[in-house]
């Protein structure tokens, strides 16, 4: 991997903040630890937008980035490691970090069943839906700290660096300097109704 950006944000015990002022983002993830309710959790990671989602249903996979969509037949799985083997590496620099970037979504049953086996479909979802995260907001529970891990490939890291902080009032203990390329049109705020 090449060098990340660690940016050391105030620890809050209650995730929910943030990932409330994140929420509108695209594909937006929230791996909860149950904190404060529950003391067993130690992280809580919350994620969003990421740069490459992949998306089954039936035997077609649409690839889509930032610049391009493309379907595939290939075997969904392989698509998912050959996406993740873009960021994997054996870098021992990182290990103590819990999410360095990597592939998060969901399979769903019917993924890779033979047409014979599958029963009829009772809702519209895909088949599988993962997405390519390259940053990642963590809170440590046991050691009280929380920080923002981006990629050095991410792409709009800048951007995702200021509407974590503008919407979630969180101080940084640290700066963030990353040369990255600004793409407004990619973060335009959905409405989310409650």
């Amino acid at each position: 991997m090449e060098k990340a950006e660690i940016v050391d944000l105030t620890y809050k015990e209650n995730a929910e903040e943030f990932f409330n002022s994140l929420r509108h983002l695209p594909d937006a993830l929230w791996f909860d630890s149950g904190h404060p309710v529950c003391s067993s959790g130690q992280f809580d990671i919350i994620t969003a937008n990421p740069s490459v989602t992949l998306e089954t249903n039936g035997k077609i996979t649409t690839k889509k980035t930032l610049t391009c969509t493309k379907d595939y037949t290939n075997e969904p799985f392989d698509l998912c490691e050959k996406l993740l083997s873009t960021i994997q590496s054996k870098d021992q620099q990182y290990i103590n970090y819990p999410f360095t970037g990597g592939l998060a979504g969901y399979f769903g049953y019917d993924l890779g069943r033979s047409p014979t086996h599958k029963l009829p479909k009772l809702d519209t979802l895909p088949d599988m839906r993962i997405g390519l995260y390259e940053w990642a907001l963590t809170i440590d529970h046991f050691s009280k700290k929380a920080w923002l891990f981006f990629n050095a490939k991410c792409p709009n890291a800048t951007l995702l660096f200021a509407v974590v902080l503008a919407s979630s009032a969180c101080e940084p203990t640290a700066t963030f300097a990353a040369p990255v390329v600004f793409a407004p049109k990619a973060f335009a705020p959905t409405p989310v109704l409650l």
